[in-house]
């Protein structure tokens, strides 16, 4: 859910300087070999952020694992 919400943030932080994205161009630099790797990053760090929650490894780097999958469409 994290990464939702960096999008959700950054395509804010885009449409207040004035440098927002159509539809058509935010769905394209998602699926674009940049875009997937700002949401692998930032999966990762997201789930770093739960290690240090306590959560156990294990849930950790399979929730990990699927929100990225979701985000890039890896896996599918």
């Amino acid at each position: 859910m994290g990464i939702g919400w960096d999008l959700g943030l950054l395509g804010l932080a885009m449409h207040l300087a004035g440098g927002g994205m159509s539809k058509e161009e935010s769905e394209a630099w998602q699926l674009s070999d940049e875009g997937k790797a700002y949401a692998t990053r930032s999966g990762e760090l997201w789930g770093e952020a739960y290690t240090a929650s306590g959560a156990d490894g294990q849930v950790v780097a399979a929730t990990t694992a699927a929100t990225i999958a979701f985000y890039t469409g890896a896996g599918s």
